[in-house]
């Protein structure tokens, strides 16, 4: 696709899905710990954990 003179095209992001844990229930958000842990919400309002790739119970 050709772009107008001074007009710069942006480059489709590349996006790579990974499943880092089974058993959540609409998971909401995601969180990151310094520690390699994971924090993840799910939309009716519980916190999860996952250790080293295996949710906490």
């Amino acid at each position: 696709m050709m772009a107008a003179p001074g007009v710069l095209l942006a480059a489709e992001p590349e996006f790579e899905i990974v499943t880092v844990a089974e058993g959540l229930d609409d998971p909401w958000a995601i969180a990151a710990l310094p520690n390699g842990d994971v924090l993840v919400t799910e939309k009716a309002g519980r916190l999860r954990l996952i250790r080293g790739g295996q949710l906490q119970a």
